[in-house]
């Protein structure tokens, strides 16, 4: 009987486990993507807003 619940405790201990590294590997993927498309927005809103200068420059020297 001992061995039994030894077994099962094995048992609950590694789904435990592979439950919380799927979370801890979700949580993870998740704050990559957030960070990833935060660069992305930061990159495109400079992109735009030198784009936009450089019109200014060329409208104000024409």
């Amino acid at each position: 009987m001992k061995t039994v619940n030894k077994i099962l405790v094995m048992i609950a201990s590694v789904i435990i486990g592979s439950l919380a590294l799927v979370g801890f590997a979700t949580l993870g993927l998740a704050v990559v993507g957030v960070a990833f498309a935060g660069m992305i927005a930061l990159s495109l809103v400079v992109a735009w807003k030198a784009r936009r200068s450089q019109n200014i420059v060329a409208t104000y020297h024409s």
